[in-house]
């Protein structure tokens, strides 16, 4: 084999790379792309937010734990923060489909929002009461009846302290 034919072979082995190289880029960034327009969704409107939810509910979860994990805590936000109640059933709907290691996860951001709220609702300018029915309503989907508990007790004693206020 000539010079020549090795240098083609060279050529021809360093394009075959370059074109796999680029490829395999391209893919990745279209997948950080879809990934990033999926959690922009789930902070949109409700319609947005609404199919999004009926996406994953019907395509599954995505495969990546670190994308899964933010889609994980968008979701439970987006169920807790979105007053259409439509776009919350699809919400719980795709909640419902988790894997029991996700529902754990959701388990654990929960007791920590359960936490936050409860620290920050003692002080008179926060309202924080519309929260406490959906939380509730999580922690019933992911048969977490510990959640189910504290967010109704909290509930009961944020009313309660609103009426005593409003007596005073």
């Amino acid at each position: 084999m000539s010079a020549s034919s090795w240098i083609a072979l060279g050529a021809l082995a360093v394009s075959l790379i370059s074109i796999a190289l680029s490829l395999w880029l391209r893919s990745r960034d279209q997948k950080k792309a879809s990934h990033a327009s999926l959690l922009a969704a789930l902070q949109g409107s409700k319609e947005a937010v609404g199919y999004e939810a009926h996406r994953i509910r019907t395509d599954g979860w995505p495969k990546d734990p670190s994308e899964r994990a933010q889609v994980r805590e968008a979701l439970c936000l987006a169920f807790i923060f979105e007053r259409s109640d439509r776009s919350r059933a699809l919400i719980l709907d795709a909640l419902k489909t988790a894997s029991r290691a996700d529902r754990q996860r959701l388990v654990t951001l929960l007791e920590d929002l359960i936490s936050t709220f409860s620290e920050l609702e003692r002080e008179p300018e926060w309202d924080l009461h519309r929260a406490w029915p959906k939380i509730a309503i999580l922690g019933m989907a992911l048969e977490a009846p510990a959640i189910r508990t504290s967010a109704k007790r909290a509930l009961r004693e944020g009313i309660d302290t609103r009426k005593n206020e409003s007596n005073t």
